[in-house]
């Protein structure tokens, strides 16, 4: 036997006289899409699996997963039944947008919204190093921290004016920061020692430990000929 529809297309029927339905793509998506693993350049999400009934008479073959940065997606198929998978190449210290959808011989189904938000790792950096120089109105603080797995989002150091004869009370400190790693006070007087300790903040807010302080003075004036 077969069956037709209002515009008289049959359908297939099979060996014992059944009418076959085709399969459609899923009709849901996965849920619980969540980031269980993070590195500097990967990260691994994981879902849970749609119900037999929503495959819509198809055969489960595997997963789509879409990921990307603002509008550039790249979408990859995972076949069989895991439920996770590990994104790799991916930039240090990024966010990307992450949606999954189940794939079956009826087709690629919906993709689970709200996409997710994927974050790979930076480390928090090391404890930088100075190096400095002045002129009699100025001070230059060079910060310079090792490579790793963050990236610099500002260099700060932190000024205090040492003891000046005749001021009963010290003046309070002072934080410079600057997205160069030369940080420059300008406006000091002359013959002026501070002493003088950096920090370095990655593009997650976090803030490394603060480096040796050492000491660094304004020039004086040359004497009167």
């Amino acid at each position: 036997c077969f069956v037709n529809n209002t515009a008289g297309v049959l359908s297939p029927v099979s060996a014992n006289g059944t009418a076959v339905t085709k399969p459609a793509a899923p009709a849901a998506a996965p849920s619980n899409v969540q980031q269980i693993r993070t590195e500097s350049q990967s990260v691994t999400i994981s879902w849970t699996a749609i119900s037999n009934y929503l495959l819509v008479n198809g055969q489960l073959l595997g997963y789509s997963i879409r990921y990307g940065t603002n509008s550039m997606m790249t979408a990859i198929n995972q076949t069989g039944q895991a439920t996770e998978h590990m994104l790799t190449g991916l930039m240090l210290g990024a966010q990307y947008s992450v949606m999954v959808a189940a794939i079956s011989n009826g087709g690629i189904g919906i993709y689970s919204s709200p996409p997710l938000t994927a974050t790979t790792r930076q480390d928090v950096p090391p404890p930088p190093t100075i190096t400095s120089s002045s002129t009699r109105t100025s001070l230059t603080v060079t910060v310079t921290v090792s490579n790793g797995s963050y990236i610099i989002h500002s260099y700060c150091v932190i000024f205090r004016r040492l003891a000046i004869t005749g001021v009963s009370r010290p003046q309070p400190d002072f934080t410079i920061c600057s997205n160069s790693p030369a940080v420059v006070y300008r406006g000091s007087e002359e013959d002026a020692t501070y002493e003088v300790g950096a920090f370095v903040n990655n593009t997650a807010r976090n803030s490394s430990l603060m480096s040796s302080a050492t000491n660094i003075s304004t020039l004086t004036a040359p004497p009167d000929a």
